[in-house]
């Protein structure tokens, strides 16, 4: 149906209904989304309901209802999703100082609310104009907004929070433009030294995600789209990397370098030993990749060693083990040693055999799912559920 006044009269008026339920709530900021353009456009006719609208959605942002402020959040950020490029609704947007309001909601007491923050935090940083606006208004610089990033990564006691702060920063090192040289330097630090660590297994594979990105960005051709590491799941493993992609061969040092400067390849070293399943799938698939790759090229060997003694050594060091501690952080003024011992076990590792051995071990539910699914059905058929410690509910969830 086309746009219409009566519309935004009726919907605004369930909005500022302190007491309406979240799912009525959301199905008009949907009707809002999708009309925005047309309510802009015809403002003169909307004069007296706009500043309805923004009251009743700062009043939800400070409402006693966590699902409320979410919503209210999601809004947000599917507006700039949608029309980032629509001047008047950009212009709207900074009018009313929506991206200061989700700078405030990172301190928000719940984490739900936190982690859509942060989601939208990463698009405003990528829209330059949005950005600017809120740097000026708050009268920060870029560094505060990727520390403010860093500390929710790294301090936040919530898994959804820490997961979309490692999503934002995969989205911001996407963007040459965006970090500083000093930003990315601590993100570094950041992603090898910490988050590596972290006790929730989703976190770990956000990880993942952003070495992936940086591997892609470091070592293969940017420019290149099929060049690009495939999906990492076992199944897959068919799919391999492509030896046309025409690496620089005068950046080869320098790009094999910040696998090991950076972290990267401890991090991906010490998540192939990691307590859970997927997220050493997903780092043997990723290893696997890079190193097929690599010595397609023969990138590792002409790096790692001299021309004189090069199939001597590379001959001794596949027969080697190298005994390297995990839970060592990685250093950015790291002696030879330390180098050649990460590059000597991507060498040496054979990924195939661990993938192998990977492949056969399996915990109680997965050889026996029947039994997770009586477990579920028992406790879904019993109407008491007033022990939520006890040993099935836990096994369930």
């Amino acid at each position: 149906l086309p746009y219409s006044g009566r519309i935004l009269s009726a919907v605004i008026k369930t909005c500022e209904n302190s007491t309406v339920d979240n799912v009525t709530y959301s199905k008009c900021l949907d009707v809002i989304h999708h009309f925005l353009p047309s309510i802009l456009i015809q403002k003169n006719y909307s004069i007296d309901q706009l500043p309805k609208l923004v009251f009743a959605l700062q009043k939800h942002l400070c409402g006693i209802s966590w699902e409320s402020r979410e919503a209210t959040l999601s809004f947000i950020q599917k507006v700039l999703g949608t029309y980032k490029d629509d001047t008047d609704v950009i212009s709207w947007y900074k009018e009313n100082k929506l991206d200061n309001s989700v700078w405030q909601c990172l301190s928000d007491s719940e984490g739900y609310v936190r982690s859509t923050a942060v989601d939208c935090l990463a698009d405003i940083i990528l829209h330059q104009e949005l950005q600017d606006h809120l740097l000026k208004v708050f009268d920060i610089d870029f560094d505060t907004v990727t520390s403010r990033i860093e500390n929710l990564c790294s301090t936040d006691t919530e898994a959804f929070v820490r997961r979309s702060a490692v999503d934002c920063i995969t989205k911001l090192w996407g963007d040459n433009s965006v970090l500083s040289s000093n930003s990315r330097l601590s993100l570094l630090k950041l992603m090898s030294n910490v988050m590596t660590k972290d006790f929730d297994w989703e976190v770990k594979l956000k990880v993942l995600d952003f070495w992936n990105q940086y591997i892609n960005k470091e070592l293969f051709e940017c420019d290149n789209p099929q060049v690009t590491l495939p999906s990492n799941t076992v199944e897959n493993n068919s799919s391999s990397i492509s030896s046309d992609s025409g690496l620089k061969k005068n950046g080869t040092k320098s790009k094999m370098e910040c696998l090991v400067t950076s972290g990267c390849l401890r991090s991906l070293f010490s998540l192939t030993d990691d307590f859970d399943r997927s997220v050493i799938q997903k780092a043997l698939n990723t290893t696997k990749n890079m190193k097929h790759f690599i010595e397609q090229n023969n990138l590792l060997t002409d790096f790692v060693f001299d021309k004189d003694s090069g199939e001597e050594n590379c001959s001794n060091c596949k027969k080697q083990k190298f005994d390297l501690t995990l839970n060592q952080d990685i250093s950015f003024e790291q002696g030879n040693k330390d180098k050649k011992d990460l590059l000597d076990w991507l060498l040496s590792v054979d990924i195939d055999q661990k993938l192998a051995t990977f492949s056969q071990t399996c915990d109680e539910y997965d050889r026996n799912p029947i039994s997770l699914l009586d477990d579920i059905l028992l406790y879904a058929g019993s109407h008491v559920h007033d022990d939520e410690d006890d040993n099935t509910v836990i096994d369930c969830y």
